[in-house]
């Protein structure tokens, strides 16, 4: 595993549980750069969401850290891949 943590940034794209136009499940935002290039993810557990296109598209197995767009740490894990397995 590579010793520099995986940076992504996260936030809430709703600040209730429920959407409140359609009464669906909020979806949250996580977003980050892994070899040069872009990924984004809009879902209900985005994070698990973006480590399973990051896996997808060959990330190798690391650390992984969340941070609002202010630069706060809000969520991190020891395995992008372990991450990737959880139920969305």
């Amino acid at each position: 595993m590579s010793n520099q943590p995986l940076r992504m940034v996260t936030w809430p794209g709703h600040a209730s549980r429920h959407n409140a136009i359609t009464g669906g499940i909020q979806r949250d935002h996580a977003t980050c750069v892994w070899n040069g290039r872009p990924f984004a993810v809009e879902a209900f557990r985005a994070t698990a969401a973006l480590c399973a296109q990051l896996v997808a598209a060959g990330c190798p197995d690391r650390n992984w850290e969340a941070f609002t767009p202010a630069g706060t740490r809000s969520l991190s894990g020891p395995s992008i891949h372990r991450h990737a397995k959880r139920p969305l």
